[in-house]
């Protein structure tokens, strides 16, 4: 019978930034993981050579871990995509810094499949907005196809500030100005491609919920808080708070 074996996945986005945090992070908790490391963007899912690489080594029983997980995938759809991979070879997923994405517990995996539920909802009510917007503008004669450059640009800012980042970093990420970032989230807004705040919200309480149990039962377990924080990704100010209550 073959060993089963355990992988981690580093990446950073330009070759000037530094995966020394995530290798230490990732070694200290799997200390024979076979590391695949590389530095791309994480917006698409395209010319990523090393991720591809580790997804087609997988076999049953392996198990992949990364140390958060906008370093796995920056949206969600991508996010799917890849964990059914893994999950289709008989593997197992787990990020370090949110114990509750652990697709070999229970938790896990309802946590997953709520975040595919939401993510769906969030496509159908994106679209339906989209062309409702599009049908007005030709109507008003002010709808004009953009040009190539123009949606990569507006692909790139809408997956930024739907995972919350602020218009000033999404402008210096997209390399554009922030005039230009306010605008198409005005855009994005009027067309309904922002998420839902009623949705984010909610999927937010869920996976406060589960961080929250994760902490009592690490804290029950004997582990020290300043592990627990590190682990979980939050101050320690935090896990006092939740183990006290």
């Amino acid at each position: 019978m073959t060993p089963t074996k355990t992988f981690a996945y580093i990446r950073v986005s330009t070759t000037d930034q530094n995966t020394a945090l995530q290798l230490e992070a990732i070694k200290e908790v799997y200390p024979n993981a076979e590391v695949f490391e590389e530095k791309v963007s994480g917006t698409s899912l395209n010319n990523r050579l090393e991720l591809e690489r580790m997804l087609s080594m997988l076999r049953t029983g392996d198990k992949v871990g990364c140390w958060k997980i906008d370093r796995l995938a920056r949206s969600m759809k991508d996010l799917l995509t890849i964990v059914e991979r893994i999950e289709e070879a008989g593997a197992s997923f787990e990020v370090l810094t949110n114990k509750a994405m652990n697709t070999s517990t229970a938790e896990g995996k309802l946590f997953l499949s709520m975040l595919g539920s939401f993510a769906e909802f969030e496509t159908n009510i994106r679209k339906e907005r989209q062309l409702a917007g599009i049908a007005i503008a030709k109507a008003k004669g002010k709808y004009a196809k953009p040009n190539k450059g123009i949606r990569k640009a507006a692909a790139q800012v809408e997956i930024l500030l739907n995972s919350g980042t602020s218009v000033a970093k999404t402008a210096e990420t997209v390399g554009c100005s922030v005039s230009t970032v306010a605008r198409l989230k005005r855009e994005l807004k009027s067309q309904g491609r922002l998420k839902d705040v009623a949705v984010t919200e909610t999927a937010k309480s869920v996976c406060n919920n589960l961080r929250d149990k994760n902490i009592v039962e690490m804290h029950k377990k004997g582990i020290p808080v300043a592990q627990i924080a590190r682990e979980v990704g939050c101050a320690r100010n935090t896990v006092y708070k939740i183990i006290r209550s």
